[in-house]
């Protein structure tokens, strides 16, 4: 694959990973698009739930063992290393288009605002939710996340920048801004159907929740605030998918000298 086709690969990953994530917010609330999540061919409660269980299941080991290191190493054997974010990016996108298209409405209001003011105010809300989903892709590097960077560099023969662990705004306060905002939009609706509810609480549950072993970073989270932040020192981060991981932690001379009886 030449670097030009690598180049086109990868913004069109992205331009239908964009797409998926606009239908989405429009999904979720019914909202200038041919199907939302209350739309569709309705079936028996319990077939419902199943098809519902089954396209939302389907997400979860794309989405896992897709980011694992190990995969990463085995699988840029066979794809280019530049492309490898991108097709990360197309998998999780094809995944959620299927998961929007077989999606199965259930009948039933669990509440309905009406209120001239929390109505408009509950939709204010889920447009704030998805605001800070975007603006969260931006600070950690909106381009780099979705593969087009990564595209852009192979294609410029630009050597990438070695990662920089950094917690900027809303990063400072919550681990996880874009599952947040994601959180809040499925949440924040005037109208919320029985079909909705089962979406927003399947989707929280496993936003929020972890496998045994698979730790938050909350750890390195922690370690950056002492070293950096609380003792102007630096901790660097060198690695290379399935072979090491290594910490670097330097702290300045005088702060060592300060801790000496």
């Amino acid at each position: 694959m030449t670097k030009f086709l690598i180049l086109i690969y990868g913004i069109v990953c992205y331009l239908l990973a964009l797409a998926t994530v606009l239908y989405t917010a429009g999904f979720e609330e019914n909202l200038l698009v041919p199907k939302g999540i209350d739309g569709g061919t309705s079936e028996p409660l319990l077939v419902a739930i199943a098809i519902n269980v089954v396209v939302l299941t389907i997400f979860v080991p794309q989405h896992t063992l897709m980011a694992r290191p190990a995969f990463k190493a085995q699988w840029t054997r066979v794809i280019p290393e530049a492309a490898e974010r991108s097709t990360f990016v197309l998998a999780a996108t094809a995944v959620f288009a299927l998961f929007l298209w077989q999606w199965r409405p259930i009948a039933g209001v669990v509440w309905n605002v009406e209120d001239p003011l929390w109505g408009p105010t509950l939709m204010a809300l889920n447009f704030f939710g998805w605001a800070i989903f975007l603006w969260s892709t931006f600070l950690i590097d909106h381009f780099d996340l979705f593969g087009v960077k990564q595209v852009w560099r192979n294609f410029r023969g630009i050597t990438p920048p070695a990662p920089d662990f950094c917690t900027p705004a809303l990063y400072k306060m919550c681990r996880h801004p874009m599952m947040l905002g994601f959180i809040i939009a499925f949440w924040a609706t005037p109208l919320m159907t029985i079909g909705h509810l089962f979406f927003a609480f399947a989707v929280t549950v496993f936003f929020t929740t972890k496998s045994t072993g698979e730790g938050t970073g909350l750890g390195l989270s922690i370690s950056h605030d002492i070293v950096v932040q609380q003792h102007a020192g630096e901790l660097a981060v060198e690695s290379e998918p399935g072979a090491f991981t290594r910490f670097c932690i330097t702290l300045p001379r005088s702060c060592a000298a300060a801790d000496k009886p």
